[in-house]
């Protein structure tokens, strides 16, 4: 049986800074296997608004323990028993906590951007403390790695879900009302009996997941992705859904010709196409000129934009997985908060626009500030000035693409492909992923 860090018998004491480092210090040399080396026991114990960031905690004991207001970011906590803690209002943005024990945790108001909770248990669990701290209320789960974790019976109005990874979750009976889970992927879930009422479900992935007496009462699930999902007493008109075109080729036809008529009288004539919040699933615009289109919350899945003018349009929220817009004109366009995973980007032009005014030249850059853009390809495009700020390029391809000048701020490019990429004058400033060598 290893050893535990010793510890005062007074649980209720807080402990300082300095005998945590002590701590953390003793468990790297438990996790190095070194003989009667103590493991990380923090059972029970007030360990408030203390610094554990960027730390290897694996295997530790923080279950029961009152951990609220401390700083876990960066850290690896996976296999970590944190059973019954409190972690009201603390800091776990990109932490590991992969297949660790969160059963009745208190959350509340916690940071979990970004955080990496893969086949985590997350249930309400028995535990209780004195505040009656066992849920995820107001929690900031944005972009977190929620795969295959067991959620069931969690407690988490409000809590800020967007864009996190859902998938083959156990969501059975929680309690999910009135929160942000745009653009989450909730592929293969189990949502049966969860209450979702009052949520925002913009742009969500809910193929093939189980609706079995789901609560969708005032959920907006515009660009939604519902193929195969398996859906069964429950009721999709209590939500609100995409806009769906009469007919889709002959309605196309005459928003771009008027569009184009527009385009070339400089709105004097002609009507500016207008396709927000609709369902254009597989559509083939190659080609096409839709520069200054409006496509907000727009369901483009599998889309077909190769050699399109996107110039100024606003893409702003769609729903773009599996998108192709290759050699694209897409300077100036807006692509913020958009899920784009695994969309081709390669030989596009997003370097700015220069829009001549009479007051001046205004220049307008490429927004895809907090897009989520995993898997996505940019190989030969130009990015110069682009805005890639908050946003997930998890393994995105950006080999031999140009991006002098771009905002990477706060950027996750883990496992990006930068071979001949340049990056002279771009803002990395607590981006993640890039190595040393394209920092110099």
């Amino acid at each position: 049986m290893a050893a535990t860090a010793p510890l005062s018998d007074a649980r209720g004491v807080k402990i300082t800074q300095q005998q945590l480092e002590a701590l953390i210090a003793a468990h790297q040399h438990f996790l190095a296997n070194r003989a009667d080396a103590p493991r990380l026991d923090l059972c029970g114990r007030t360990v408030t608004g203390l610094d554990f960031s960027h730390h290897n905690l694996t295997l530790s004991d923080f279950s029961r323990a009152d951990l609220s207001g401390s700083n876990f970011r960066g850290c690896d906590m996976a296999n970590a028993n944190l059973f019954g803690a409190a972690m009201i209002d603390s800091n776990f943005a990109s932490a590991n906590l992969i297949n660790s024990d969160l059963r009745g945790v208190g959350l509340q108001n916690a940071d979990l951007r970004s955080a990496n909770l893969r086949g985590a248990d997350l249930r309400q669990g028995m535990v209780e403390d004195e505040h009656g701290n066992r849920h995820f209320v107001g929690s900031n789960l944005r972009f977190a790695d929620l795969r295959g974790a067991n959620l069931t019976d969690i407690l988490a109005h409000g809590a800020d879900l967007s864009a996190s990874d859902l998938s083959n979750a156990r969501l059975n009976n929680a309690e999910l009302n009135d929160c942000n889970l745009r653009a989450a992927n909730l592929e293969n879930s189990d949502l049966t009996g969860t209450n979702l009422s009052g949520s925002n479900l913009q742009g969500v992935d809910l193929t093939g997941a189980i609706l079995d007496r789901t609560d969708l009462t005032g959920a907006d699930l515009t660009a939604a992705i519902m193929e195969g999902a398996r859906i069964r007493r429950t009721d999709l008109t209590r939500a609100r859904q995409s806009e769906q075109l009469v007919d889709i080729e002959a309605d196309l036809r005459s928003i771009l010709h008027e569009h184009q008529r527009w385009i070339e009288s400089l709105g004097r004539v002609g009507r500016r196409a207008d396709l927000a919040r609709h369902d254009l699933t597989e559509i083939g615009l190659n080609g096409a000129e839709l520069s200054a289109a409006i496509m907000t919350l727009c369901l483009l899945k599998s889309g077909r934009l190769d050699r399109a003018n996107l110039a100024m349009a606003d893409l702003s929220s769609s729903n773009a997985p599996e998108m192709s817009a290759i050699s694209a004109d897409l300077r100036g366009t807006v692509f913020s908060e958009a899920n784009l995973r695994r969309a081709r980007f390669d030989r596009a032009d997003c370097s700015p626009l220069q829009v001549k005014r009479p007051e001046g030249t205004l220049t307008c850059e490429a927004d895809f500030a907090g897009a989520n853009l995993s898997d996505a390809s940019f190989a030969h495009a130009d990015l110069q000035g682009v805005n890639f700020a908050g946003t997930i390029l998890r393994r995105a391809n950006l080999q031999d693409a140009d991006l002098t000048g771009a905002n990477l701020r706060g950027a996750d490019l883990t496992g990006a492909l930068f071979d001949g990429i340049r990056l002279d004058g771009a803002d990395t400033t607590g981006a993640i992923g890039i190595p040393d060598a394209y920092l110099d």
